[in-house]
């Protein structure tokens, strides 16, 4: 069972297109939860809109950040396993299905799959798609190889919910969550792995001063 969550800070633009894409998926036993965290936009109410089809949204009246928004989902939820997708990232519709296999090796704790720019209609997003296939691509494959990861991919990654619970959660306030919880699952013995059959397509910036925000 996968608990999969979408934490979303003012995220209407892009919201219902990563909500369809992830009822587009192929592995029957999951929940998705929406994470409205602090949101001053229509997010919320556009998650509302996918209740029938079993959406569950959680609605924050502040904003706590990611791993706090996160950390309210594991505090309510009793799945086997834990998936985080950011709100700008659409999932290939056997994408959960491909992580989860992962999981069949008592040793795994966390699982990335294969993020890629999904908007590539510039110079700057070309080169952003570049930079992707070198760091996952390339970079993700070469730790794999040699037993371990740096860390997870923010935009997707899925956790032994039973991991995560014995790391402490989603505790530490910082910008880098994803690397912060790589390594304290790690240094607790668990392994990380990468599977590049499992494919999210996320957005990158399309104007310098929203590519220097993002990296900064």
């Amino acid at each position: 069972s996968v608990a999969v969550v979408v934490p979303a800070n003012d995220e209407e633009l892009v919201i219902a297109a990563a909500i369809e894409a992830l009822l587009a998926q192929d592995h029957p036993a999951m929940t998705i939860h929406v994470v409205s965290d602090g949101s001053s936009d229509a997010t919320a109410e556009i998650a509302r809109g996918f209740a029938a089809r079993g959406v569950v949204v959680h609605e924050l009246p502040a904003n706590l950040g990611k791993s706090g928004a996160l950390q309210h989902v594991l505090e309510r939820v009793d799945a086997e396993l834990f998936l985080v997708v950011d709100a700008d990232t659409r999932s290939h519709p056997d994408a959960v299905r491909t992580l989860v296999q992962q999981f069949a090796d008592p040793r795994v704790g966390g699982v990335t799959g294969h993020a890629r720019i999904g908007n590539v209609d510039g110079l700057l997003t070309a080169m952003q798609a570049m930079e992707y296939s070198v760091i996952v691509g390339l970079a993700k494959r070469a730790e794999q190889f040699w037993g371990g990861l740096y860390t997870v991919s923010g935009a997707a990654a899925c956790f032994r919910t039973s991991a995560l619970r014995e790391v402490g959660g989603w505790t530490v306030p910082t910008a880098t969550e994803d690397i912060e919880m790589s390594w304290r699952l790690q240094r607790a013995g668990w392994r990380l792995a990468y599977d590049p059959r499992a494919l999210f397509l996320t957005q990158a910036p399309t104007r310098l001063p929203a590519l220097y925000r993002h990296r900064r």
